[in-house]
């Protein structure tokens, strides 16, 4: 792995957890597992104030750049789902609270295993 690689990860790994901390309401201690609940981000996406909303968004963004990082460095894709050009943040936190109205059980799933369901249900590859 090149140290430029490294760097990008490191870089979005950092951005995502910055953007994320600054407005989520999540456990402020890593309880052996996780820092926010399926519950937390439904939570944010569905709230009525911009910055809630901006913080859904971050986060859900916040996950797709760790993966893509993952596929630079690793040169694969964890989960299958295709983005097309153009797709915004926004767009991408709006599709939190569908998913979960349809699977209202994973409220109780970590965060990120949420955001990546949601992903892959509504944006299947060709």
């Amino acid at each position: 792995m090149t140290a430029r690689r490294v760097s990008i990860f490191a870089i979005a790994l950092w951005t995502a957890a910055v953007l994320a901390a600054q407005q989520v309401n999540a456990s402020e201690k890593f309880d052996g597992f996780l820092f926010i609940m399926g519950e937390e981000i439904d939570k944010l996406c569905r709230s009525g104030e911009a910055s809630d909303q901006r913080a859904c968004a971050m986060y859900v963004c916040g996950m797709v750049d760790g993966w893509q990082t993952e596929l630079i460095i690793a040169g694969k894709k964890p989960f299958q789902y295709c983005l097309r050009v153009g797709t915004t943040c926004q767009e991408l936190g709006a599709l939190i609270p569908k998913f979960l109205d349809a699977n209202p059980k994973t409220r109780q799933s970590a965060a990120g295993g949420v955001v990546a369901s949601a992903l892959v249900k509504a944006l299947p590859c060709p």
